[in-house]
């Protein structure tokens, strides 16, 4: 594999002669390998796979597929945010970024706007200075005064001759609110979905939808979404609960779902999971053994109604020893629904 600043001049990247008849993924670093021979990308910058041969094609040859090329484009913009601020924090700390793929040769101004300036503002341009690939711009978080949860806030940036690009980041309210959830006081393992059988409460009303998380203290007996809208100015929303079926003997498992949007006071209720698995052995034998038959390995076999979550030790016990001897005990493994054991027919010798 070569490249070349104008098609002429080439320089080996990346040898493939050791090629075998097997495929393999070869992965170039193209900004390394051009600064290693002094190039530079520019409109006639080329890439090409050189191969000599002995034989003509189609019938000899290297198999090339699903060549990619993955970079950042040089006029392509990009923003970068912090995660998280929180209303009130005015000119944050750490500031935004704003970058190119490479140096510009020239100041490039960069136009910037928020999807919601009332919550976060930007200046209305920065500048990228000639040699640069990047500017910092400041971000200030004000305080709407509003009951309206976490929002997700876009910066844009746009430039003449280049690419946009956005990011966003979150601004967490700082007005406070009381969350509460109310539950089912129970369900049974199988019931299914219960729709809107969950309710998030909110104390006062939020101004605007807001995004709840919810989440399950046990996900494998009582599933939730992720998430909940509490709808701009109501008190409440619902929810779907899924009550999982997992094959384990567990009993009754508390699961707790709890709700929480960041600043706010979290809210939680628990809801009994009712076990669906009976408690109970069932032994499985060959219908007949003869005598002198010797030891049947893993002839007979211990089952149980569902799995359970540590190692069960089954006893076990012949009527007639003189007749079938069997081992003391077999052990169930933990989440296993059987285990098998030797029976050893005794030739006693006897007409019976």
């Amino acid at each position: 594999m070569a490249v070349s600043e104008d098609g002429i001049t080439w320089y080996e990247v990346q040898d493939l002669r050791s090629l075998t008849s097997s495929y393999r993924e070869y992965v170039v670093d193209l900004d390394a390998a051009i600064a290693a021979h002094g190039l530079r990308y520019n409109s006639t910058f080329r890439i090409r796979f050189n191969q000599v041969d002995d034989f003509q094609i189609p019938f000899d040859g290297i198999g090339l597929d699903d060549i990619s090329i993955r970079g950042v484009d040089a006029r392509r913009l990009t923003v970068t945010l912090p995660e998280q601020a929180t209303e009130g924090d005015g000119l944050l700390a750490r500031p935004g970024v704003v970058s190119v793929g490479e140096p510009v040769p020239v100041a490039v101004t960069v136009r910037l706007t928020s999807s919601l300036p009332a919550k976060l503002s930007v200046p209305p341009t920065v500048t990228i200075p000639a040699g640069s690939d990047r500017a910092p711009f400041g971000l200030t978080v004000l305080d709407n005064a509003l009951l309206d949860g976490t929002t997700s806030v876009r910066v844009r940036a746009e430039a003449a001759d280049h690419f946009a690009g956005e990011a966003a980041m979150d601004v967490a309210d700082n007005e406070t609110a009381t969350l509460r959830v109310k539950l089912p006081p129970k369900a049974r393992e199988g019931d299914g979905r219960l729709v809107h059988q969950g309710i998030v409460r909110v104390s006062p009303r939020p101004a605007h939808d807001v995004v709840v998380q919810l989440h399950s203290s046990d996900p494998a007996e009582l599933e939730v979404p992720p998430t909940v809208i509490l709808p701009a100015g109501q008190a409440s929303a619902a929810f779907d609960l899924f009550v999982v079926d997992d094959a384990r003997i567990d009993g009754t498992r508390m699961v707790r779902v709890t709700a929480h949007v960041d600043n706010w006071v979290d809210g939680s209720a628990a809801i009994a999971i009712l076990d669906n698995e009976s408690i109970g052995l069932a032994l499985v034998l060959p219908a007949s053994v003869a005598e002198g038959n010797g030891v049947l390995t893993n002839a007979g076999t211990v089952q149980l109604s569902g799995s359970l979550p540590t190692n069960l030790l089954v006893t076990l016990r012949s009527s007639d020893l003189t007749e079938l001897r069997l081992p003391a005990s077999v052990e169930v493994i933990a989440g296993a629904f059987e285990a098998n054991f030797d029976l050893i027919p005794v030739d006693d010798a006897m007409i019976d």
